[in-house]
C-alpha cells in the first residue's frame, strides 16, 4: 500500500501532531473565558509538484531509516547466535521455545506493516538494496513463525540450531574467547530442547530417523566439549558439568525421536507438504501426523525460495549440478597433478577405477587419485607437535598471500581435538579455524548490522568449500587437497540426489542410475569430523549406512535430511569460476539469492547490475565512472604463487 501523500513536512514521530490537535481541541481547558482575538496570518504558500515530490521522497527515506533502526531488536531476537558472532548481541540460545518465538513475532508485526508502506521508487540505489534485503528477511521470519512454521514438520530443525551453538562454543573455547558469559549457554539449551517436542505436529519417517541420527552425533559432541573443558580448565570448571547436562538432554531427545520413528508408521492421520502445518494440539507421539517421505516439487521450490531467495527450476537446476560435478573433477585434476597415479582398484560394479574411459595411460582418473590419497592417509594420535607442524605448513604456504598469518594455540586446540586425525582432517580444520573463520568474522562485523543478521543457511558452507580450494593450492598437503575436492563434489552430488528425489524427477530408487558414475565416490568423506553421516550416527539409519549399496545410501540420506542434502546446490550457482559470484567473499553469510543484490556496485541500481560474464555491458553510475566490483578471489599459478587477474584495472 503506498504511503499517503504528505501535505506538509511532519515530525518523525506520529505522536506530536496528535498531541497538538488534542491541545487545540481542549483550548487550554481553563474555564469559559472569551477567546482572544486572532492575529492575522499570511496564507500558506501553494506547494509546487516538485516540492510535494521532494517531501514524499523524504518521508519514504525517513520511514526506511526508522524501520532499519527498529528492526535490529527483532533480528537479534530471531538469530541471537549470528548476533553473538558479529558482536551485535550477547551470548544467547536460539528461540526454540514457543514463548520465545511468540516474542519475536510480536516484534515483527509493526515492522512488516511499516516496511510494506515504503515505495522504493522514492529511494536512492543503496537504499533500494537495503530495503529489498531487509524486506526479504522480515517476510521470511514471518513465514517461519506464522505462515509455514518449519518447526512443526521437521524434527531436524531444532537440532540444526543446537549444532550451530555447539560450533560457536567450540570455536570460542579453542580461540580463548569463551568467558563467564559462555557458562550458561549449554544449560539453557538443555532446558529449551525438550520444548521443541511439543511443537512437532507432523513428520516423515525418514526425517524422524535422520533427526535421531543427528541427535546421537550431537550428544557425542557435547561430551567431547565437556572433556575438552576439563582438560583445558580443570575438573571443577562448571562449564564441563553444563555440557554433560546438555549431552543428557540430547540423549533424552534422541530417545523420544526413536519413539516417534516407531509410532509414525502407525499414524492414522496423514498430512501433505503443500498444506499448512497442522495446528498445535496436546498429546504425545501418537498424535503426530505422518508426512510422505518425498517433499514434492511445489513444497521444495517454496522452501528454497523462502529460505534462500532462489527460484528453483528442477530441470535446469539438475543440468547445472551435472555440469558442476564434472567441473569439480577438473579441479581435482589440476589440484592433484603432483600425485602419483593409484593402482587400479575394483569398483562396486566389478570394474576398475584408475583410468577413465578415453583417458590416456598417463592421465589417471582424478577422483580415483583422490580416493587413493585419502585411503593412504590413516588416522594417527593427535599431539601438540602434529598441530604445530600442520600450522607451520599453512604459514609457509600462505605466506605470499594477502591474508593474516594463521595463529592458533595448539595446546588449547589439542584439548578439544579428537584423539586421532588424518593429515587431511587436521590441515582442513586448522585452515578453517585459524584462517577462514577469523577473516570471515572480521568482514562480517563491518557490515550494517540489520543486513548482517539476515543470513542464509547454505551460504557459509558453500563459501568454506570455495575458500579451501582457493587457499590449498598454495599449501603442501595433497591429502588435504584431495579431501577438499571430494567434499565439494559430494556436496554437489548430494544436492543432485535430493533434487532428483524431492522434485520427483524420477523414481527415488533410480537415483544412483540418474546421477551416473560422476557420483560413485559418494561415501569417501563420511569420516570427516562433525559430519552427522559418519560412524555411529549412520547406524541409526536403516538404509543409509556406509556399507549399504550406493543407491540406498543416496536415497536414505536424501529422505532423512532433504534441506541439508540440498545445501551443496549453492556451488552450482558460482559459474565457470568463483569470481563470477560477484561479492561472494564479502557477503558469504547472506542468502544465496540475495548476494547479487548486496554486491551491487556503489551508485548503481540493483536492477541495472549485469555481470560481465553475462555478455552485456554494465551501466555506469551517475558521474560516468565504471563500477568497482568488490571481489577478492585469489588465483594461483602452477607453483602455487598468486597471479593477477588480467581483467583487473
Amino acid at each position: 500500500m503506498p504511503m499517503p501523500e504528505p501535505t506538509r513536512r511532519i515530525p518523525s514521530s506520529g505522536r506530536l501532531p496528535r498531541l497538538a490537535l488534542l491541545l487545540a481541541a481542549l483550548g487550554g481547558a481553563g474555564g469559559c473565558q472569551d477567546p482572544p482575538e486572532e492575529a492575522p496570518v499570511d496564507a500558506p504558500a501553494i506547494e509546487t509538484p516538485e516540492e510535494r515530490e521532494a517531501m514524499r521522497t523524504e518521508a519514504h527515506r525517513e520511514a526506511l531509516e526508522r524501520v532499519v533502526e527498529d528492526s535490529r531488536s527483532a533480528l537479534v531476537a530471531a538469530d541471537p547466535v549470528a548476533a553473538w558472532r558479529t558482536g551485535h548481541g550477547p551470548p544467547a540460545i536460539p528461540p526454540l521455545t514457543l514463548a520465545r518465538r511468540l516474542e519475536v513475532h510480536e516484534l515483527l508485526e509493526p515492522l512488516l506493516r511499516d516496511i510494506q508502506e515504503i515505495d522504493e521508487k522514492h529511494l536512492n540505489a543503496p537504499e533500494v538494496v537495503i530495503l529489498r534485503v531487509l524486506r526479504f528477511g522480515l517476510q521470511r521470519l514471518t513465514d517461519e513463525l506464522q505462515r509455514h512454521p518449519w518447526t512443526r514438520v521437521d524434527p531436524i530443525e531444532p537440532l540444526v540450531q543446537v549444532a550451530e551453538v555447539l560450533d560457536e562454543l567450540r570455536y570460542r573455547l579453542i580461540t580463548g574467547d569463551c568467558a563467564e558469559d559462555c557458562q550458561a549457554i549449554p544449560e539453557a539449551l538443555a532446558k529449551a530442547l525438550p520444548t521443541t517436542r511439543e511443537q512437532i505436529e507432523a513428520a516423515s519417517v525418514p526425517m524422524a530417523q535422520g533427526a535421531q541420527a543427528r541427535a546421537v552425533a550431537l550428544a557425542g559432541r557435547a561430551r567431547l566439549l565437556a572433556a575438552g573443558v576439563r582438560r583445558s580448565k580443570g575438573e571443577a570448571d562448571p562449564l564441563a558439568a553444563n555440557f554433560d547436562t546438555l549431552a543428557a538432554a540430547i540423549d533424552a531427545h534422541a530417545g523420544w525421536l526413536g519413539e516417534l520413528s516407531a509410532a509414525l508408521p502407525k499414524a492414522s492421520e496423514h498430512h501433505t507438504w503443500t498444506a499448512k502445518p497442522p495446528p498445535l494440539v496436546p498429546g504425545g507421539v501418537e498424535s503426530i501426523e505422518r508426512l510422505p517421505p518425498v517433499l514434492g516439487v511445489r513444497a521444495l521450490a517454496r522452501k528454497v525460495s523462502v529460505s534462500e531467495r532462489i527460484d528453483l527450476v528442477p530441470d535446469s537446476s539438475a543440468r547445472q549440478l551435472t555440469v558442476h560435478v564434472a567441473r569439480w573433477r577438473g579441479i581435482a585434476e589440476q589440484f592433484l597433478a603432483e600425485a602419483k597415479p593409484p593402482s587400479p582398484t575394483p569398483t562396486e560394479n566389478g570394474g576398475e577405477t584408475g583410468e577413465s574411459e578415453g583417458d590416456a595411460p598417463d592421465s589417471p582418473d582424478p577422483i580415483a587419485l583422490a580416493q587413493s590419497l585419502l585411503g593412504g592417509d590413516l588416522p594417527t594420535p593427535m599431539t601438540q607437535a602434529r598441530c604445530e607442524a600442520a600450522l607451520a605448513k599453512l604459514n609457509t604456504g600462505l605466506e605470499g598471500l594477502d591474508i593474516g598469518a594463521p595463529t592458533l594455540d595448539c595446546a588449547t586446540y589439542l584439548a578439544f581435538a579428537p584423539e586421532t586425525m588424518t593429515e587431511a582432517e587436521l590441515v582442513l580444520e586448522l585452515l578453517d579455524l585459524a584462517v577462514i573463520e577469523p577473516q570471515r568474522r572480521a568482514l562480517w562485523r563491518e557490515e550494517l548490522a540489520e543486513l548482517a543478521l539476515i543470513r542464509g543457511r547454505w551460504s557459509e558452507g558453500v563459501h568454506v568449500h570455495l575458500r579451501r580450494i582457493m587457499l590449498l593450492r598454495a599449501v603442501d598437503s595433497l591429502p588435504a587437497r584431495a579431501l577438499a575436492v571430494v567434499e565439494g563434489r559430494q556436496a554437489l552430488c548430494r544436492a543432485q540426489a535430493a533434487l532428483w528425489i524431492h522434485a520427483e524427477q524420477g523414481p527415488a530408487e533410480e537415483v544412483a542410475m540418474a546421477l551416473g558414475s560422476n557420483c560413485r565416490d559418494w561415501a569417501t568423506s563420511d569420516a570427516v569430523r562433525g559430519d552427522w553421516r559418519s560412524s555411529a550416527a549412520l547406524a541409526a539409519l536403516p538404509s543409509a549406512g556406509p556399507t549399504a549399496p550406493l543407491a540406498e545410501r543416496m536415497q536414505g540420506e536424501s529422505l532423512a535430511d532433504p534441506l541439508g542434502s540440498m545445501a551443496g546446490y549453492g556451488l552450482s550457482l558460482i559459474g565457470d569460476e568463483p569470481a563470477q559470484m560477484v561479492g561472494f567473499d564479502r557477503f558469504f553469510w547472506a542468502p544465496l539469492g540475495q548476494m547479487r543484490t548486496l554486491a551491487t556496485p556503489p551508485g548503481m541500481h540493483p536492477d541495472g547490475f549485469i555481470l560481465p560474464s553475462e555478455g552485456q555491458p554494465q551501466p555506469a553510475p551517475q558521474g560516468g565512472h565504471a563500477p568497482e566490483l568488490q571481489v577478492t578471489v585469489e588465483k594461483f599459478g602452477p607453483g602455487g604463487e598468486p597471479i593477477a587477474d588480467p581483467r583487473a584495472p
